[in-house]
């Protein structure tokens, strides 16, 4: 499940319509669309029962019109869809039990790698587990916090705009560097000190 929330404009000129569009988008049939594509890009059987498809577009159309020789699931992303499966939700009376029975798309090349994106989504939890070392703010997060957070977007602009990848490993250590300095390392320390004082 993705970090996307999804919303309808009360400026939306037909609301009924969009609502009508999402639910479509998470029916079985749209995340047949959406998370495996259109019937004329895959194997004559279709989506499995269990997710798995087999796409016979060929890499240089993939390169051509997707950006990239080995994407699988384009649609998914250009709609920026929620989950990369299908949760039958009106088919349980609970969210967990739906869940449970969700199926997890996976393109039929990815089986046997261990970074597919079926085991990804399977492996992770329901929700997040809350913790205090998480939950808590320190008194260093009102002064050190916005200052090394400034360095680190910083950084990041400059790291991804970098043009010759030479200079990746010296541009992070220049951060790393500037960050521990600007007060890094006194929020390293806060935080670890607040960490052994609650693990005692």
């Amino acid at each position: 499940i993705q970090w996307l929330l999804t919303f309808i404009p009360k400026t939306a000129k037909d609301p009924a319509k969009v609502l009508e569009v999402m639910e479509y988008i998470n029916s079985k049939a749209g995340r047949d669309l959406l998370c495996a594509g259109p019937a004329d890009w895959l194997s004559p059987e279709g989506v499995s029962s269990d997710g798995t498809y087999t796409l016979t577009v060929d890499p240089a159309t993939r390169k051509a019109e997707w950006g990239s020789e080995s994407a699988t699931e384009p649609l998914a992303y250009i709609f920026a869809t929620h989950m990369f499966g299908y949760i039958p939700a009106k088919d349980y009376g609970t969210f967990e039990e739906a869940y449970a029975n969700r199926t997890t798309y996976m393109e039929k090349s990815m089986e046997g790698d261990p970074f597919n994106s079926r085991d990804a989504i399977q492996n992770g939890q329901l929700y997040s587990v809350s913790d205090l070392l998480s939950e808590t703010n320190l008194e260093i997060d009102n002064d050190v916090k916005p200052k090394i957070n400034t360095i680190k977007f910083e950084y990041w602009d400059k790291i991804i705009m970098e043009p010759n990848p030479e200079n990746i490993d010296a541009l992070w250590d220049e951060y790393t560097s500037k960050w521990r300095a600007g007060g890094g390392d006194a929020y390293i320390q806060a935080y670890q000190e607040y960490y052994d004082e609650i693990n005692q």
